[in-house]
């Protein structure tokens, strides 16, 4: 799918009908907007606000000079034990491993919480040490604390 920037609506129709120039005779088009996500496709093109696509290349920049502000902290938190049965989605062979979730939470405590209960929740029993970091996001804060990029790791004892 091909991403096209626009900055008005006036812009957004221009790029509609550039887009409806290229299609063959024949070929049906449609051109879909949402004012809520300032989005539109037409066909097999997607065209996106440039200020929402700025807004997600800056949100680090917001966070980091005080523009944008957020009552978590990001961390990384790594933890030894057994996985077992997993969830859908989720894959590690059954035995000893190693589970890394980054979270947005309140403090490392919650943080080690965290990854107690979701990995519970995916197949995989924290049975040892919880070692919490401090470390660089990769995905924006939100409303609540969060955790996303969990990966296993096996081993063997």
């Amino acid at each position: 799918m091909v991403v096209v920037t626009w900055a008005s609506t006036y812009s957004l129709f221009s790029a509609a009908i550039l887009a409806s120039n290229k299609t063959k005779q024949g070929d049906s088009l449609c051109v879909s907007a949402s004012p809520h996500y300032k989005a539109a496709h037409v066909g097999g093109v997607k065209f996106t606000s440039r200020k929402i696509m700025e807004d997600e290349k800056n949100w680090k920049l917001k966070l980091r000079y005080g523009k944008e502000t957020t009552p978590y902290k990001h961390f990384t938190a790594l933890g030894d034990g057994l996985a077992g049965d997993m969830l859908d989605g989720f894959e590690c062979q059954e035995g000893p491993a190693i589970m890394a979730i980054k979270t947005w939470a309140t403090d490392a405590s919650e943080s080690a919480d965290m990854l107690r209960v979701i990995g519970a929740q995916i197949g995989f029993e924290a049975t040892g040490e919880i070692q919490v970091y401090e470390t660089e996001p990769e995905q924006p804060p939100k409303d609540n604390p969060y955790g996303y990029g969990i990966n296993f790791t096996p081993y063997n004892k």
